[in-house]
């Protein structure tokens, strides 16, 4: 599956183009091209790993690493916490929980 959207919103404009396949890999990446007053641009990347979790609809089992100016880890354990949240890591320094 390879996908390429442009989004835009109050706040921020972005292209995004992802590839995935059936082992639960996603690759892929977002360009940021405008933010609120004058906020850093540029582009983001990303790899997702993911394992489907049966008994918990909020969240998967997944690690996905960000790279930019800052590399970041977001890891989720939907099997063992299924809290919704996911352990932040950012340049390997633990920065607490994510919860969208």
């Amino acid at each position: 599956m390879l996908g390429d959207w442009v989004g835009a919103g109050p706040d921020i404009q972005a292209t995004y183009r992802t590839a995935a396949d059936s082992s639960g890999l996603t690759e892929g990446y977002a360009d940021v091209v405008n933010r609120p007053d004058g906020e850093p641009t540029g582009d983001l990347c990303l790899v997702d790993s993911w394992q489907y979790v049966e008994t918990c609809t909020t969240e998967y089992d997944e690690v996905m690493a960000l790279w930019g100016s800052t590399p970041a880890t977001l890891t989720w354990s939907g099997s063992t916490s299924c809290d919704g949240c996911a352990d932040v890591t950012i340049d390997g320094v633990d920065a607490g929980s994510y919860c969208p």
